[in-house]
């Protein structure tokens, strides 16, 4: 085996999706992406996204010739070339072109890249590996008469001496129909990033090979092709992610055999049905005694003022503070309002939907530049950028403390009250307790699943554009797409995570919908001011039970703990403390508690397994059975530390979901076989269910 300085070797990835005169591949801009990202991850060992160079739909020769030109020139050790897009050659002759946005099949010479011409350059640099890529067929979809016939020719063609080439079929159809990646792609991406247990550190060239052809002949796919000469197959190209110096195969884990008593179940439902039944006499109660409260907020536009002398501020989203602070989102007006709660501090903003208000704006222009706004100068900003509000944020300072000395400044998007009461759902858990893969899960869900939207009615869109773009290129791509784990939630971070627009059908409005990622561990080390800010502003709350801390003796040994050691008591404490009237039994807000990571404790209790594996995602009908058994799992576990928010709050459902579907490699990344979503959405429609965006009739026959 041979390697190579990263330091001192050069990659150009050219990707072809948009074409004049050729069909499309929508696919391939992201696999040229995905690619150059894995080939860069530090981790790997790969050519640096420094000496990387990424040319997406380039609109001539010249400009992929000079890219490869100036690569060729500074590669010392290694020189790799990909190119992903229609493969075409010419009318008379077996010569291959890779085509370019305006490449004509029929004539290609002056409108495509002749591959001769990538040879020469390769040929002559001064690189002592040269790689080269193709994830194209030769003749492209439509493949021209004769080609299989001089098949030899054009593999004779492709050969470069001392190097190692590296192509997709002749017959590949270069994308599957639905796919994020193209076929063969998208199998290399995968490989690079799960790795082949060995015990060897590095994944050759030819072990990369021999791995690609079995997985594509496995899915029966076109098998890739390899052309090599000297040892170029032996180069280590990356590290291998799942290397272990033990050849021998690891063993399973032995799960525990002991299951919850029978007695013992029958206990936990009869509980959970008699707290389902003061739940619904205190929401029966609670609706009676509010009525007027509700008429009055219908007919609210800039919120509701306490009594007259209170001194107590509150907004749509609140109602007076002589009737408790309570929740009546889809009671509540959908005209922009004058006055909200910021969701991030707790704090009355009075001003929201004047155009001279004093706070800051912030606009992206075209070029990528941000303009800050004083006061006074909205409706000019609007004049220039008539889209500007969808790019747009509002500042909201806010003062903490007796002595007013310190300064939290934050920003909300522009759209964030124009559509009545915005609706604000934490995510509260331990670190690592998996929430913010469960969110990216949820959102992933939500904006794709067209049945979901059928079903209940509902249409999400962006409410603030860069928000948008960049959680799903920084959080929801990286999982959903490339198996990526994410990053630990911080302590102390408190920020708007995700935000989107919603209609509803049922509800006749639409819905601002601002997400949030807490760590457990904030309520423990906040000061109280702080960390009640959030709650003061939050409409609903997820709750997210790690099995690991919960309920320890059934996951594999080996995993972090949340040090928390009284599960969810000290957020439900501040929640009941901010959001319920003295004597309440219950905190008038909803909550869904979710044990996640599924996955992990599937074969360790029959109660997981049985929800874990039906399809009844978007049929909420079966929540309160599911509640009732996801209940007497985690009190018959001896987790009733984490059982505190289902018996504190008003409307509250239990469910188990797994975002990933399978657990996380030592890599930091999630293997293909078995990776997808189970049951992520079921606690966000619960949720929508109680807050009456969707029919509430579907949580609570």
């Amino acid at each position: 085996m041979t390697l190579f300085d990263p330091a001192k070797s050069r990659a150009v990835y050219v990707g072809v999706s948009r074409y004049e005169h050729m069909p499309d591949l929508p696919s391939v801009e992201q696999s040229t992406l995905d690619l150059a990202s894995t080939m860069s991850d530090a981790y790997l060992g790969a050519i640096p996204e420094a000496n990387s160079t990424k040319l997406i739909n380039p609109p001539d020769q010249q400009t992929v010739g000079d890219a490869l030109e100036s690569a060729a020139d500074f590669a010392d050790d290694m020189l790799l070339f990909y190119y992903a897009g229609h493969g075409v050659s010419g009318l008379t002759r077996s010569d291959l072109y890779l085509s370019l946005p305006g490449t004509r099949p029929p004539r290609p010479a002056f409108n495509a890249v002749q591959y001769s011409l990538v040879r020469e350059v390769i040929l002559g640099s001064k690189a002592a590996v040269r790689v080269v890529m193709l994830d194209c067929c030769f003749s492209g979809r439509a493949a021209l008469p004769g080609l299989s016939e001089n098949l030899s020719r054009v593999k004779a063609e492709l050969e470069i001496a001392g190097a190692y080439v590296l192509t997709a079929s002749p017959a590949n159809a270069i994308a599957l129909a639905g796919e994020t990646h193209t076929a063969f792609t998208g199998e290399l991406i995968n490989l690079l990033n799960e790795g082949v247990p060995s015990s060897e550190k590095y994944l050759t060239l030819d072990a990369i090979y021999t791995q690609l052809r079995s997985r594509m002949r496995r899915r029966n796919w076109p098998e890739p092709q390899r052309l090599t000469t000297a040892s170029a197959d032996q180069l280590g190209l990356v590290i291998n992610r799942s290397y272990s110096a033990d050849e021998s195969p690891r063993q399973s884990i032995p799960r525990p055999s002991a299951q919850i008593s029978s007695e013992r179940l029958q206990f936990e439902n009869s509980r959970f049905s008699a707290l389902q039944d003061r739940q619904a006499k205190f929401r029966k109660k609670y609706g009676k005694r509010d009525r007027g409260v509700r008429v009055r907020l219908r007919r609210a536009v800039n919120g509701i003022l306490g009594p007259s002398g209170s001194g107590r501020e509150n907004d749509c989203c609140l109602v007076p503070a002589g009737a408790s602070r309570r929740i009546f989102m889809a009671a509540s007006s959908s005209r922009p309002l004058k006055t909200l709660r910021c969701p991030i501090c707790g704090s009355v903003i009075n001003d929201w939907s004047s155009e001279i208000a004093p706070r800051f704006l912030w606009v992206d222009e075209p070029g990528g530049s941000i303009i800050k706004i004083d006061k006074g100068q909205y409706k000019t900003l609007l004049e220039r950028f008539p889209d500007g509000r969808l790019d747009a944020m509002r500042e909201c300072t806010v003062l903490h403390g007796s002595d007013c000395h310190s300064r939290s400044s934050h920003a909300l998007p522009d759209l964030y009250g124009e559509y009545g009461s915005p609706i604000a759902i934490g995510l509260i858990g331990g670190i690592a307790a998996g929430k913010t893969l469960l969110l990216a899960a949820m959102i992933n869900e939500l904006t794709n699943n067209i049945d979901v939207q059928r079903k209940f009615g509902v249409t999400p869109s962006p409410l603030h554009l860069r928000i948008e773009r960049e959680y799903f290129r920084r959080t929801v791509h990286p999982f959903c797409n490339l198996r990526r784990e994410a990053s630990k939630t911080l302590v102390m971070q408190s920020e708007l995570t995700y935000v989107l627009k919603l209609d509803s059908d049922y509800a006749g409005r639409s819905f601002a919908v601002a997400f949030f990622d807490l760590s457990g561990e904030y309520f423990y080390q906040l000061d109280s001011v702080r960390a009640t800010g959030f709650v003061k502003g939050a409409s609903a709350f997820i709750f997210v039970v790690d099995p690991v801390s919960a309920t320890p003796t059934l996951v594999p040994p080996g995993k972090g703990r949340w040090p928390a050691p009284s599960g969810f008591a000290a957020p439900v404490e501040v929640l009941r403390e901010c959001r319920a009237d003295p004597g309440d039994p219950f905190i008038p807000a909803p909550a869904a508690i979710v044990v996640t990571k599924g996955d992990l404790i599937r074969d360790a209790d029959p109660l997981i397994g049985k929800w874990l594996d039906r399809e009844d995602t978007l049929d909420l009908k079966t929540s309160s059975e599911e509640s009732k058994d996801i209940y007497s799992f985690l009190a018959g576990r001896d987790a009733r530390p984490w059982l505190y928010p289902a018996e504190a709050f008003m409307d509250a459902s239990l469910h188990v979901a797994s975002a990933s579907g399978v657990d996380v490699l030592d890599s930091g990344y999630f293997p293909s076989h078995g990776f997808g979503q189970r049951r992520v959405l079921r606690p966000l429609l619960s949720i929508f269910a109680a807050l009456g965006i969707v029919d509430r009739r579907l949580l609570f026959p």
